[in-house]
């Protein structure tokens, strides 16, 4: 059942994890009957959703409403840190009730009229506290004072998403949007900033200060993830030359590919392409169940 359907009137926690990986990947979208919230607590990730990669980052997180079609891949050197719940929504019978958020919190009205499918935001240092928190009681073992405490973390967590769906939409984080979305559709061609900037209609200076917010990194810091998870993709599952490669996601020599290659992921195209080839195949079946018993 979806978070907006007129019938929820109960969520119940379903599914957890907490995990620090360097490599993950899921071979196809899935769906799933839950809602789920991923949060990055260190390093990097990257989930699709709808035909559409969002890069996120230390203390970003992804909501995702049930039915929603997605994956997750994380390819880090240093390692990603990462935090998972999936919720089911009820007509009854869960650890909350949507009913008093729904009364006393505006943000959460809104959030519930507004059925956003999915949304990327990044998080306030209370938000991963909720979230290390829920976790951290999900793992004990379950008596009257644990779910009273679950019910109440999962009630905060839902105020939390409100509010932070509230504000992707405010300020100029319409411009940002334009920006990453032109990138998306240009990045294999020579395009730089100033370009970046006048498809998202705003100032250079500006939208750099934009994407230092959202994302910690400035436009063109971005931009060169972006073109080198593409070819991060293409090393590891495909047998093309690496000065193809290289022209297929925006450089226009080997040289410049293999030094932002080198700068994002700390190590060269050749070694990242070995490594692949000699990780063993990804195992995705390591949630932990939260008993229905509730």
């Amino acid at each position: 059942m979806s978070l907006y359907d007129e019938t929820a009137r109960c969520l119940q926690p379903e599914a957890y994890y907490a995990m620090q990986v360097q490599q993950y990947s899921m071979p196809q979208q899935h769906v799933h009957p839950r809602c789920e919230v991923m949060y990055v607590l260190s390093g990097t990730a990257a989930v699709e959703v709808a035909e559409q990669r969002y890069e996120l980052s230390h203390g970003q997180y992804i909501f995702l409403d049930e039915g929603v079609p997605h994956s997750l891949r994380i390819d880090s050197p240093r390692g990603c840190g990462i935090m998972n719940i999936e919720f089911s929504c009820r007509e009854a019978g869960g650890a909350c009730r949507l009913e008093p958020a729904r009364e006393g919190c505006p943000a959460v009205r809104d959030f519930l009229k507004a059925k956003r499918p999915f949304f990327v935001a990044s998080g306030r240092e209370r938000f991963g506290y909720v979230m290390r928190d829920l976790v951290s009681q999900l793992e004990r073992r379950q008596t009257d004072d644990t779910r009273f405490l679950i019910g109440n973390l999962l009630t905060r967590l839902l105020c939390e998403l409100a509010e932070g769906a509230a504000q992707r939409e405010a300020g100029g984080l319409r411009y940002v949007r334009r920006a990453v979305a032109f990138m998306e559709e240009h990045y294999a061609g020579e395009i730089g900033v100033p370009e970046i900037a006048a498809a998202a209609g705003v100032g250079r200076s500006y939208l750099h200060a934009l994407f230092q917010k959202e994302f910690g990194c400035g436009v063109a810091a971005y931009l060169a993830r972006m073109r080198v998870n593409r070819a991060k993709f293409l090393l590891a599952n495909t047998g093309m030359r690496l000065i193809d490669i290289a022209c297929e996601v925006g450089y226009n020599s080997r040289q410049n590919f293999a030094l932002a290659f080198q700068k994002q992921a700390g190590m060269s195209p050749s070694a990242f392409r070995r490594r692949s080839a000699a990780s063993p195949p990804v195992r995705t079946g390591s949630f932990m169940r939260f008993p229905d018993e509730f």
